[in-house]
């Protein structure tokens, strides 16, 4: 699928079309269209993931795919959402909210990822960072309701 967000190299891309690129990405993730949010990426993408660097668009989206898939089997209901703030023109944070409800216990994760936008308006380089207190309340969860993670 072409990206809607692809401009030719060597022309100067606006924070606001960079901008945009970002914020379809991580809407195409909320929405679980992983083939949308793959054509946000670069074929030559990085992502500095929990787990260690992936690289290539295609396996950055079968790292998503997967890591989602999960959720919906694990938990009884779940659902995505996030937000864009520009770093500067071609770097965002995308902050994520996913919001859990699993044996009758609600909860919030959030995390961030630092996202960097090529002279091709394509994401070049991804990087995952955890808001400070998140991940224990996270692991906190799924202790309570009884919910181990896979791999771990």
């Amino acid at each position: 699928m072409a990206s809607a967000c692809t401009f030719p190299i060597g022309r100067g891309l606006s924070n606001d079309q960079s901008h945009q690129c970002v914020v379809a990405f991580a809407e195409a993730l909320d929405r679980d269209d992983f083939v949308a949010a793959g054509g946000y990426l670069a074929a030559a993408c990085t992502y500095e993931s929990p787990s260690g660097v992936i690289e290539g668009a295609g396996e950055i989206i079968a790292s998503y795919r997967r890591n989602s898939e999960w959720a919906h089997r694990t938990f009884d209901e779940i659902t995505f959402d996030s937000q864009v703030d520009a770093i500067d023109e071609r770097t965002f944070r995308i902050t994520y909210f996913d919001e859990t409800l699993h044996r009758g216990k609600p909860h919030e994760y959030r995390c961030c990822q630092i996202v960097t936008v090529g002279d091709d308006g394509k994401i070049v380089h991804i990087k995952h960072e955890e808001i400070p207190g998140e991940r224990e309340k996270l692991e906190a969860y799924l202790k309570e309701v009884g919910v181990t993670r896979e791999g771990s």
